[in-house]
């Protein structure tokens, strides 16, 4: 149904219209060789996970196959799970075992089929690799109260010793018990603290611990990072105010795409830091939307964390001629991949006017070859047939490369562009 147009948005509507008809504008942007950051990994968006809220058809659907190839296209490197709410730590002893005995956790009543084993097997389908997170008490942040600190670093290590042991370890014998006799292979952990940062003793303690429950090589214990938040740009932030002011159906038409725009640019202020695996604060469901028949497709935020990992960015570098601030609604980031064989360069511009994109790589004396664009933009002008706003995709590929690449940035867009050598 076509719902009317607020007052508030029409203005902005009128806006942008005005500003797509007019002349492109083009940016100069010069990619230097000099690098931002160095010997780090590969910047990839991962995803956090809490309980799902439909636990036990989760992996037995009659959808299921759908819902994970939908997922595996974001080409998620990792899942970070669990994520609760508060500072209360998940016991995992509650999350394994045969289903009618397990306990459910308090923040989510409904999710005693999802543990442990459930998660490595999601994120096995999902070619993801799972990151197990570990809540450290308050009490133990504070440095007070030993034996029960003790009794939570146990607590954690017992858990490495659950997926990892092998052989006749008791907990490697209970978890055979439970129907799985081979190690779950978990080398990713997290300590996390809803209280700020870890008492200084306390994460020694954790890590000491739980390696000693894996002698196997390449176990990771780490603090855990903080997920990708929304760092608005001013007219992102222009838009979600002025959309305050419309009724619901309003702001979920056109705050979907913000919205995945503002967490678009708070990741490639990570990326201008460094590499490494950011999160996506969402559940999986709230990545996948369904479109009939009984299909499952990526949503806005979906597309936007595929066109980050399906190259993955490892050594940002300098540039002349767009901005390098976070608050500005039209930004040019360049990193080599991973492999070192392409430039990758994210062309983001949430401002109201197309903007021509002159992209200059002499600087780095290179031979490209080849070189593939992929544009996700919001239709803002569209007429109001669905209920939320049209994202157009757009691709572009040429060979025979130059050295100075024409590239057209549209509104309310977010692009990449991968050159090959």
């Amino acid at each position: 149904m076509r719902r009317r147009v607020r007052t508030c948005v029409s203005a902005l509507a009128l806006a942008l219209l005005a500003g797509a008809s007019a002349a492109q504008e083009t940016v100069a942007v010069r990619v230097l060789p000099q690098p931002l950051a160095t010997n780090r990994e590969p910047f990839r968006i991962g995803l956090q996970m809490g309980f799902p809220s439909e636990p036990s058809g989760l992996l037995g659907a009659a959808e299921t196959n759908a819902w994970l190839e939908a997922l595996r296209s974001a080409e998620l490197p990792a899942v970070r799970w669990p994520v609760t709410a508060g500072a209360a730590p998940y016991n995992w002893y509650q999350g394994v075992g045969p289903l009618e005995l397990r306990q459910p956790p308090p923040a989510a009543p409904q999710a005693a089929g999802f543990g442990t084993a459930e998660f490595v097997q999601l994120c096995r389908l999902l070619g993801a690799e799972p990151v197990l997170r570990v809540t450290v008490p308050p009490f133990v942040r504070a440095g007070v109260d030993a034996e029960r600190t003790r009794e939570e670093v146990q607590r954690a290590a017992d858990w490495v010793a659950y997926c990892n042991a092998s052989g006749s370890q008791p907990l490697a014998r209970l978890r055979a018990r439970h129907g799985h006799a081979e190690p779950l292979r978990v080398t990713r952990w997290e300590l996390f603290s809803a209280g700020g940062d870890l008492f200084a003793g306390a994460s020694g303690a954790y890590q000491e611990a739980m390696r000693a429950a894996d002698r196997a090589a390449g176990l990771s214990v780490a603090c855990a990072e903080a997920p990708l938040g929304e760092a608005h740009d001013r007219y992102v932030g222009e838009v979600l105010r002025r959309l305050q002011a419309a009724d619901a159906a309003e702001r979920a038409y056109f705050a979907g795409w913000y919205g995945a725009l503002s967490l678009a640019n708070d990741a490639l202020a990570r990326l201008r830091l460094g590499g490494g695996t950011v999160f996506w604060p969402d559940a999986p469901e709230q990545l996948l939307t369904r479109a009939p028949p009984a299909k499952r497709t990526l949503t806005e935020r979906g597309r936007l964390i595929a066109l980050f990992n399906r190259f993955p960015a490892q050594t940002p570098l300098a540039v002349e001629g767009s901005s390098a601030s976070a608050q500005s609604p039209f930004q040019t980031v360049a990193a080599w991949t991973a492999d070192g064989g392409a430039l990758v360069v994210f062309v983001y511009n949430s401002g109201t006017e197309p903007r021509r994109v002159r992209l200059d790589l002499t600087a780095l004396k290179g031979a490209f070859a080849f070189w593939a664009a992929e544009q996700l933009a919001a239709d803002l002008t569209a007429r109001r047939t669905a209920e939320t706003v049209p994202v157009l995709r757009k691709q572009k590929a040429g060979s025979a490369l130059p050295q100075v690449v024409l590239f057209d940035s549209l509104p309310a867009s977010f692009s990449r562009l991968v050159i090959k050598r």
